[in-house]
């Protein structure tokens, strides 16, 4: 569903003039929900993000509640889970509404590799779409993760962690950025080289930058 603002040209009732309200149509334009929302966004994964009485929900295809609007904040659905906001605190939830992160941490983030990054107390963690804590949140950064690693930041130095929460390179230089085509950059003496996904020196500290 895509959703439409009442000023739409598919909606020509314009009862809400002075206050724009938001329903949905389908890729024919056909109106599918009036509108009746405060906000909306367009439908993902199956299901579509509304605002109503300043709180956040979902609804299915047919335009009916599916998760009822309970939350502050509300993102659209991806790989089957969508991250939220309640009591000020960041959360992740599944297509049934439950919980699948808790609202308890102060950041999350959805990584492309399914794993969902959390921070709390400025410690970075990481859990899988399932809801199981792979990492407890104990690292200083932790970036998306990138050909099965992701780059983390300890006592002030930089490796990286494979998705199953193993340290494979440990933390030892003074930057690091995300692997790409096998290798990535690292940062030496204020110099950067390249090193391979098992933590090997394959071009040594010479470059001032790298791109």
């Amino acid at each position: 569903m895509i959703a439409f603002p009442s000023s739409s040209k598919y909606y020509s009732n314009h009862s809400y003039s002075n206050k724009i309200k938001w329903g949905f149509i389908d890729k024919t334009g056909k109106v599918i929900v009036k509108p009746k929302y405060d906000r909306a966004l367009d439908s993902s994964d199956g299901l579509a993000v509304i605002l109503l009485n300043g709180k956040y929900g979902y609804i299915n295809s047919n335009g009916e509640i599916a998760i009822k609007p309970k939350f502050e904040q509300a993102f659209s659905f991806k790989n089957g889970v969508a991250e939220v906001a309640i009591n000020n605190k960041a959360a992740y939830i599944n297509k049934a509404g439950k919980f699948i992160v808790k609202p308890k941490y102060t950041i999350v983030s959805h990584t492309h590799n399914k794993m969902i990054v959390v921070a709390k107390d400025n410690k970075y963690g990481f859990i899988n779409l399932n809801g199981k804590m792979i990492a407890k949140p104990q690292y200083d950064y932790i970036s998306s993760f990138s050909e099965g690693l992701a780059a983390i930041k300890l006592y002030n130095r930089y490796g990286y962690i494979s998705i199953n929460g193993n340290i494979t390179i440990k933390p030892q230089f003074e930057n690091a950025s995300s692997f790409s085509n096998g290798f990535a950059g690292v940062e030496v003496n204020n110099k950067w080289g390249f090193i391979d996904t098992n933590g090997n020196m394959v071009i040594k500290p010479q470059f001032t930058f790298i791109s």
